[in-house]
């Protein structure tokens, strides 16, 4: 009797995504915070993309999902809803466009305690005191 080894594969019940940030001249854009929404459930994860751009997700429970993609200085990306199904690995990429720009600036200050307008002299004198006069 002879006992050949069985090779055994298993099957995981999990999935993946990942891709690559890129802007709209195909450069790569490390940096990004990526985040895969579960949409049946809003469990969120987080991720920067590398310095290649690239980001990976991995051990993703199968169901809806949506990307955000968020930097400084591009406008945030929401690609459209995917599904992840059982031993998937879904590639989404990614590419940002440029936002304006903005900038606040708060200035703050206190009004002047002097009357800068005009060189008049003045000063209060109470009644009592005028009444007194000679």
């Amino acid at each position: 009797m002879s006992m050949a080894p069985a090779w055994v594969v298993g099957q995981t019940s999990m999935g993946g995504v990942n891709g690559t940030v890129t802007d709209s001249t195909g450069a790569v854009v490390p940096g990004a915070t990526v985040t895969l929404v579960n949409q049946a459930t809003n469990v969120r994860a987080e991720r920067l993309s590398n310095n290649s751009g690239f980001f990976t997700f991995v051990n993703v429970r199968p169901g809806p999902y949506v990307l955000i993609v968020e930097l400084s200085g591009f406008n945030k990306a929401q690609l459209s809803p995917f599904t992840v199904d059982v031993n998937q690995t879904v590639a989404r990429n990614v590419t940002l466009q440029v936002g304006a720009a903005t900038e606040t600036v708060e200035v703050t200050g206190q009004s002047e305690l002097l009357q800068t307008t005009s060189a008049e002299l003045g000063n209060i004198v109470e009644e009592k005191v005028i009444r007194d006069l000679p």
